[in-house]
């Protein structure tokens, strides 16, 4: 048995497990020790309030050497750093929320930031604006724009591309349809024809000024 002036504080029993209880209602337990120094300083290392069904609060790091389950919710006030850069995993089973509303300007701002790059394995849906400052490679078999205006900046588009190798047998029928141009299931197409290399002309053309032609006609 504890006791403070007689009264019953605390005890230690020893029966298969070594148990540490306090007596009195809502009575913290402190560890405290002296870390040396000039002067040496007392330390409160390890509290726990019974009034919070016993939360243990740590005066300083808490390294744990092997795993680390927590069956209810974790809260972390600070910076958090997960495993070692070099070496380590860090890998969620569940989702993963960030409710933090910080809009980014950069690569260097916002709710999440990644200094490495990002490999996603499954759909990526974004809500706001998507700003690429580097190059856009899309590698899938098609990309659909549901916009009402697309501006391009370079001054000539290359259809029929490839980085290195010769395109020319896909040439042909290569250009541009407008869907639904005269009416529905009507559209109207300027098409490269590879064999007379030339384009072919849906549809009749209208010239407001002077047509030069070389050739015959």
């Amino acid at each position: 048995l504890i006791k403070d002036n007689g009264s019953h504080k605390a005890s230690i029993t020893m029966n298969s497990n070594v148990q540490f209880s306090a007596k009195v209602a809502n009575e913290n337990i402190l560890f405290r020790g002296v870390k040396a120094g000039t002067p040496n300083t007392v330390l409160t290392a390890l509290t726990l309030d019974m009034s919070n069904d016993g939360r243990a609060t740590f005066n300083e790091n808490v390294s744990v050497g092997g795993d680390l389950t927590v069956t209810g919710n974790s809260q972390v006030d600070g910076n958090t750093t997960l495993g070692n850069a070099s070496t380590d995993t860090v890998t969620t089973p569940g989702v993963l929320s960030v409710t933090n509303t910080t809009t980014s300007t950069n690569d260097s701002t916002g709710a999440l930031t990644v200094a490495g790059g990002a490999g996603i394995a499954e759909n990526l849906n974004v809500g706001g604006n998507v700003v690429v400052t580097g190059d856009l490679t899309v590698e899938g078999t098609q990309v659909t724009l549901n916009t009402s205006a697309l501006d391009v900046e370079d001054k000539n588009i290359t259809l029929n591309y490839h980085a290195s190798n010769d395109t020319s047998a896909s040439a042909d029928n290569a250009g541009i349809t407008i869907q639904d141009a005269v009416s529905q299931g009507n559209d109207a197409t300027i098409l490269w024809n590879a064999t007379n290399d030339a384009f072919d002309f849906s549809h009749p053309i209208t010239v407001d000024g002077t047509a030069i032609i070389h050739g015959g006609i």
